[in-house]
């Protein structure tokens, strides 16, 4: 089959492909550019929204490791290129040939100074706690809030979480309920304590930004 994406055709976006070509480099795909579009088209067996793969898939633990390794890559090539996301929204998530998955969401900026300003408004979901005080538009925050992200989204698709209780826990000035917090947390984990991403996701869920870190083992 072949799958077709149109980006408006600006630097940014010249970018974001050259980090998907970083996860795509054994599948076929071309670039075209137009005045108004840059044009990626790939030819591949099949291409779903990764959320549509995983919605009640016996292999969601497979693939949801799938989405990290190369949700690593691509957003290390990002940062190579002083750019990169604050937010993972998982309907820019695509899985090809069920084993490669990449984002391509054109929200990307440029890192200065080790922050990302924001200039859109944005869904708070999957937000770092350092994002939900974010309530004026433009502003800056640290690059490192996407890690942040996408470790709450392999979290919430293993185990029921809520979104803001890291928020919560940042805010929270009572030693009793943070001390309840970090317990609630830490239950949380110990689910997937003995997989292969529980290092990843408990360390990049940190309220602290500089603890994040994107190595996977």
């Amino acid at each position: 089959m072949k799958k077709s994406f149109f980006l408006l055709n600006k630097k940014e976006n010249e970018i974001l492909i050259k980090s998907i070509s970083q996860v795509l480099k054994n599948i076929n795909i071309s670039l075209k550019k137009t005045k108004e579009y840059l044009i990626l088209t790939i030819i591949c067996d099949s291409c779903e929204l990764f959320i549509d793969k995983i919605k009640g898939c016996k292999q969601k633990y497979i693939y949801l490791n799938l989405f990290l390794l190369n949700s690593i890559k691509q957003i290390q090539y990002l940062e190579n290129q002083k750019h990169s996301y604050y937010l993972l929204d998982p309907k820019h998530i695509y899985i090809i040939n069920d084993d490669i998955t990449f984002i391509i969401d054109e929200n990307i900026n440029e890192i200065i100074n080790k922050e990302i300003k924001i200039i859109n408004i944005f869904e708070k979901k999957l937000c770092s706690p350092e994002l939900y005080k974010i309530n004026t538009i433009p502003n800056n925050i640290n690059y490192k809030s996407v890690y942040f992200s996408i470790s709450l989204f392999l979290l919430k698709n293993l185990i029921d979480v809520e979104d803001n209780i890291f928020y919560q826990l940042k805010e929270e000035e009572s030693i009793e309920k943070k001390i309840y917090l970090l317990i609630k947390i830490d239950n949380w984990l110990n689910e997937i304590k003995y997989s292969k991403m529980y290092w990843f996701i408990k360390k990049n869920l940190s309220i602290n930004e500089k603890s994040r870190n994107l190595v996977y083992i």
